[in-house]
């Protein structure tokens, strides 16, 4: 099993927040953090998140939570959004992929 690194996570978090037009202003103040912690995250530096900001954040992006710990999801989990969150989702999965797994975020 292939784990994602630091930084793929961090490339998730940030488009998942901003498939949701969440600032990380916004996202913080939902979580309970600083916009600072938030741009940590997204810039790569994911390590030692709370359980419970972990939750709370995959709630609110309405991401697998298994994605914000590193480990591998199917996408079997698209059958459960809307229809326009599916096609946000599988846009952003495409543009994920075309980028070589989170390149350049």
């Amino acid at each position: 099993m292939e784990y994602l690194s630091d930084k793929e996570i961090g490339y998730i978090i940030k488009r998942a927040r901003m498939l949701r037009n969440l600032t990380q202003a916004e996202l913080g103040e939902r979580l309970g953090v600083q916009a600072a912690a938030v741009q940590k995250w997204e810039s790569g530096k994911v390590t030692n998140i709370k359980r419970n900001i972990l939750r709370d954040m995959a709630v609110e992006l309405r991401v697998n939570p298994a994605l914000l710990i590193g480990l591998p999801v199917q996408t079997d989990f698209l059958k459960q959004l809307s229809k326009t969150e599916r096609i946000g989702m599988e846009n952003f999965l495409r543009e994920y992929q075309e980028k070589g797994r989170g390149g350049d975020a």
